[in-house]
């Protein structure tokens, strides 16, 4: 127990580290939100979007299960330490990246160190309180991610309109710089004398098959075609790996992954819940400030004013729903109408037209974000709560990783369909009757979206420079463009609607444990 270790009065210090930590790995991820269709226009490759966030989910996946189980063992403190430090080097080398590829592998990098600071800062509360005190706790650590939402945007549109895209890697550096000091003083060294040891092949196995489904879901319609040879030899090598992954868990003696937490069904329950609620929630963050900045043509500035009202509503039941949780220790009805509330957000959003009411447009994202704010951190502690504090890192680690595995299911499935969808809107909605010359312009504005070198925005503003009585094919090129991109991703949020809805019926399923009020092992 680490607050056993820890000096009278200095449990503050040491939360305001684990915040500060979790904070900089959220901040991360909104300021890059808002910041990808700069990106984009400046490195170009807008098919390969999607990679920007799955590079570091890909390396952040492996970190989070592999880091709880050795924190479980060896102790926390240690790899909070290394967890910083490859996060920041990495956010350096991403600031300095001069392609798509680089900036790209650089993320990779990153996510090292922000899936340590992910699975320990929710197994350090873990640690620290019992499943009943945990609400308020993960609901603070959970609203952390919720002020990074608000301020990121806001920060990483500022920077990128005032210095250059660069810049929204580089402030990691002093924020991580802040919480590499306060662990370092604050957490407590302890030392285990389990006689466990770590489970190296299973670490193999684990990264091998990681890296190939998530591969797979990566170049699956870009790099590779679904029915490529490729693809059939990295979801071949995925399957036979975690099947001897599996097989051989059952016969180590301290495997990474116990597969006794399966046997409780209610865990399953709370994994899937998890998987879809994480699969929907990137409809709305990745692809919405693309759609205020091209589609709106709001600037990186008001593309994040306009995002922070869903983290608003996010921030608001992150707290609020944990102290709901530690006041009455029940949880079933707070995630089924959690959910429903997600939904119905999605749905709303997924009514989006090229000239919605922005106004109107915040109000359903307000909504959206009150029901993802109580599923984010009640779904950590209902799966801490099934099982002894001796495995809450490998609990947490277990989580976060079915987490991780939506986010890149996610990404990879709705890049696909945003663009083929594109590409199919693109030419149901051309414009009839174009002159040679506009109609292969349009035509290059489609190949756009398929292609790693070409911006389609600065191919329409290529198109822009026409005689005047030339203007109206130009404006009929461009409203197709957008009406298209519009209708794509009101398609994505409407699939997303969907997907959260159906965990639905798995939160039924879920069997109601009062939350304890100790941290005893049983």
């Amino acid at each position: 127990m680490i607050n056993e270790h820890i000096k009278p009065g200095r449990l503050k210090f040491l939360m305001a580290a684990i915040l500060i930590s979790m904070f900089m790995s959220s901040l991360d991820q909104t300021i890059v939100s808002t910041a990808l269709p700069t990106i984009l226009k400046d490195l170009g490759g807008f098919n390969l979007l999607s990679w920007i966030y799955a590079a570091y989910i890909l390396t952040s996946t492996i970190a989070i299960l592999v880091v709880g189980r050795l924190s479980d063992i060896y102790g926390r403190k240690l790899f909070y330490l290394w967890g910083i430090g490859i996060f920041v080097f990495g956010s350096i080398l991403s600031g300095l990246s001069q392609n798509i590829t680089e900036l790209i592998i650089f993320r990779a990098l990153q996510g090292f160190g922000g899936g340590a600071l992910t699975s320990l800062a929710f197994a350090s509360v873990g640690d620290l309180f019992s499943p009943r005190e945990r609400g308020k706790w993960q609901g603070i650590i959970s609203s952390s991610f919720g002020i990074a939402a608000v301020v990121g945007p806001l920060i990483g549109g500022y920077l990128t309109d005032s210095l250059s895209w660069h810049w929204i890697f580089y402030i990691n550096v002093p924020i991580g710089i802040l919480a590499f000091i306060l662990i370092l003083r604050e957490y407590p060294v302890i030392k285990h004398d389990k006689g466990e040891t770590v489970d190296y092949i299973g670490i193999s196995l684990f990264s091998i098959f990681t890296v190939a489904l998530i591969s797979a879901l990566i170049f699956g319609g870009s790099l590779f075609a679904w029915n490529s040879i490729q693809e059939f030899s990295l979801i071949g090598t995925f399957i036979v790996f975690l099947v001897i992954f599996i097989v051989y868990q059952t016969k180590a003696k301290y495997p990474l992954l116990p597969l006794h937490l399966f046997k409780n069904k209610s865990f399953i329950y709370i994994n899937v819940i998890a998987f879809l609620t994480s699969f929907g929630f990137l409809g709305g963050i990745v692809y919405l400030p693309i759609y205020f900045q091209y589609v709106r043509g709001a600037s990186p500035t008001m593309s994040g004013l306009y995002i922070t009202s869903l983290v608003l509503g996010l921030i608001s039941t992150a707290i609020g729903g944990g102290l709901l949780l530690t006041k009455y220790g029940k949880y079933k009805y707070l995630i089924i109408v959690s959910i429903i509330i997600t939904s119905v957000g999605f749905f709303l959003l997924s009514t989006l037209t090229p000239t919605t009411n922005i106004l109107l447009m915040m109000v359903h994202m307000f909504i959206t974000g009150i029901g993802l704010g109580v599923l984010l951190p009640i779904l950590t502690i209902v799966a801490q709560n099934f099982f002894p504090v001796q495995e809450v890192g490998v609990v947490t680690g277990t989580l976060q990783f079915f987490r991780n595995i939506a986010s890149a299911v996610g990404l990879a499935a709705m890049g696909t369909i945003l663009n083929n969808s594109l590409i199919s809107r693109l030419s149901y909605n051309k414009p009839k009757n174009l002159p040679l010359a506009f109609s292969r312009q349009y035509d290059a504005v489609q190949h756009s979206f398929s292609s790693t070198n070409t911006s389609f925005s600065t191919t329409i503003n290529g198109a822009s420079h026409v005689p005047k009585y030339l203007e109206k094919y130009v404006h009929e090129i461009t409203h197709a463009v957008y009406l298209s991109l519009t209708q794509s991703i009101s398609y994505l949020l409407l699939f997303a609607a969907v997907v959260v809805a159906i965990a639905l019926i798995f939160a039924i399923l879920v069997k109601e444990i009062p939350l304890r009020t100790d941290n005893r092992n049983g």
